[in-house]
Order: structure tokens, then sequence, then C-alpha cells
């Protein structure tokens, strides 16, 4: 990070580089990138629920699989 301030930025897989930002929340995981103000993470729900609107593939289907094993 160069100049960035009051950010918040976690990342799974990818490097994330922020320059001369501020009051940033960045979440990347293998299913979806999430980009906000600091103050409105709790509009996540928000989106969700759009997504769930629009019948999304991301809310339908989940990357990972679990699976019982065994007997």
């Amino acid at each position: 990070m160069l100049d960035a301030t009051n950010c918040y930025i976690q990342a799974e897989s990818k490097i994330i580089a922020a320059i001369g930002v501020s009051s940033l929340i960045v979440v990347e995981t293998p299913d979806a990138l999430l980009i906000s103000e600091r103050g409105r993470s709790q509009d996540v729900r928000t989106v969700l629920d759009r997504l769930k609107l629009l019948s999304h593939a991301t809310v339908q289907r989940h990357r990972t699989v679990h699976r019982s094993w065994g007997g």
C-alpha cells in the first residue's frame, strides 16, 4: 500500500495494491471481490438480496462443495 489510510485489505489469492486511497474495505475470495467505503460494509446484505432477486449463479452454487465420505 502506498499512501493508503484507514483501509482494510484482505486477499486469498491475488496481490492487491492500493495507492492514494482512504477508508476502503477490499476483500478478495475465490467467489467474489468486495470493494466498499469503510462505513458501508453493512450494505453487503443489500447486494446479496439483489443477487438473489436476479437468481444470480453466485447465490445458487458455492465454489466449495462439502461431501461426506465414509460409512
